[in-house]
């Protein structure tokens, strides 16, 4: 972490690829798991859902005072992506369990019973502003090996692609089926950027990391055309999780 608000990740010297010249008005999307400031805040996630749908500020803002105030909300870079990369999942009844899987968010498992999440929304030019407020070089870069500690879900992306790309929680097909991943400052959330709410209530079927890992870095060398990218994981390398 740098001085202050600013991760070393938006200082100039450490800034991977800057993105954040991308349409200003493009679309980001966050999940975001919500079961300590709803606890902080007295408050269920019926309840909460409740006071979405019909547009009760008082206690909206009480959550997101709750939130945005606290050591809960640090000023870590947040891993994203943008909308209109998981519209689909977005679209469907389970949408909390398919963002888990698409994202490869693998430490929501619901092992310890249901994991209530936000999904939050919020435009790239909002990320410009707060990244200037803070003193940042930029506001959006691509994840990379500084990024994140030993996480066999994490997976930097080779400097030919334009951004990182989240590794699934399931097996793909081909280069066409990553998701584009993202890192940004820190962003107050205001009540404009929940935009939905839900459970996440499935754990995830159990799978070999490394086939997962393997099927990920062939995505990575088509999508770049860099073919020596990597290491294959042996089959017996990583456990079944």
């Amino acid at each position: 972490m740098g001085d202050g608000l600013l991760p070393h990740t938006f200082m100039a010297d450490f800034i991977v690829r800057d993105l954040s010249r991308i349409d200003e008005m493009q679309k980001v999307v966050r999940i975001e798991s919500i079961a300590r400031p709803l606890s902080a805040s007295a408050l269920s996630l019926s309840r909460m859902q409740e006071a979405l749908a019909k547009g009760e500020h008082d206690i909206i803002d009480l959550f997101l005072r709750t939130w945005n105030e606290s050591a809960m909300r640090d000023a870590r870079p947040a891993f994203a992506t943008l909308k209109s990369a998981v519209a689909a999942e977005i679209g469907e009844a389970d949408w909390p369990e398919r963002l888990r899987d698409r994202l490869g968010l693998a430490h929501y498992d619901a092992g310890a019973g249901p994991e209530p999440i936000a999904l939050m929304e919020y435009r790239v030019e909002e990320l410009i502003e707060a990244a200037r407020h803070v003193g940042a070089a930029c506001a959006v870069t691509a994840p990379s090996v500084l990024d994140s500690g030993p996480w066999p879900y994490f997976f930097p992306a080779p400097m030919e692609l334009d951004c990182g790309r989240a590794m699934a929680r399931f097996e793909i097909d081909s280069d066409e089926d990553l998701v584009v991943e993202l890192l940004h400052v820190r962003l107050t959330y205001r009540r404009e950027h929940i935009a939905m709410l839900g459970e996440i209530r499935i754990p995830p079927h159990a799978l070999a990391l490394a086939r997962l890992r393997n099927h990920h870095l062939m995505a990575l060398r088509l999508a770049s055309g860099r073919y020596d990218f990597g290491e294959e994981t042996p089959e017996y390398g990583l456990a079944t999780a």
